[in-house]
């Protein structure tokens, strides 16, 4: 029998996945946690966050990035501009001057603002670089002071270069075969940069069913 119809038990509990999008929960509850010590409000604009001028979509939230309604797009599409750019490892160089090129000189939304939901990694990222601007850390910083660290998340983090290689299992496609990891630049890293074990996530899930207070986006209130 083919190996790759083949199910085998292993226990890799303590091994380091790739959890890519699963990020994007934990550049929520940094939000959620930002909100809740006034660091953050949901109606802040994207106008607010930058040095530089937005000319569309500037009107754009925190709130609107968090539940994919800002009309931005999956990605940026100015990839040709990214130096080194590489398509299997999109975010690695994206950096930035590369956002600022963007938004101000290429950025068509889909719609207008709040009306409409469209996935967008594009939104996200920037929602996880701004989370982490308003603490002067690093995202991985950011996550490490708010989640990693009180839920002794010890297996998890953003860097490769943190990880002991023997337990890092290498990504697969939908074929089968083995793809490259990723590396995301610090505008891109609440889109998917998280790598963790399965450990960790028991901790983290187990976390959120908890009756702590938690700042709900969807009715804009404090809950439990």
């Amino acid at each position: 029998m083919n190996d790759k119809n083949t199910l085998k038990v292993t226990n890799n509990s303590d091994n380091i996945f790739e959890i890519r999008s699963i990020t994007k929960i934990f550049t929520s509850i940094c939000l959620s946690k930002l909100i809740t010590t006034n660091e953050a409000i949901l109606t802040e604009t994207l106008s607010s966050q930058f040095y530089f001028s937005i000319p569309t979509g500037g009107d754009i939230t925190l709130l609107q990035l968090a539940n994919h309604t800002s009309g931005l797009p999956v990605v940026p599409t100015n990839v040709g501009e990214i130096k080194g750019y590489n398509a299997s490892d999109p975010y690695a160089t994206y950096t930035l001057d590369n956002l600022k090129s963007y938004l101000q000189n290429d950025l068509v939304l889909s719609s207008e603002s709040g009306l409409e939901y469209l996935y967008s990694n594009l939104g996200t990222g920037m929602l996880g670089y701004i989370l982490a601007q308003k603490r002067q850390k690093t995202y991985e910083q950011l996550l490490h002071n708010i989640i990693f660290k009180p839920l002794n998340m010890d297996n998890s983090t953003t860097l490769l270069e943190n990880i002991d290689s023997d337990k890092l299992i290498e990504g697969r496609d939908k074929g089968g075969n083995i793809v490259p990891y990723w590396n995301l630049d610090e505008v891109a890293s609440g889109v998917g940069s998280i790598k963790s074990s399965v450990k960790d996530l028991e901790k983290f899930v187990r976390k959120n069913f908890e009756n702590d207070i938690v700042y709900n986006l969807s009715t804009e209130k404090n809950i439990w």
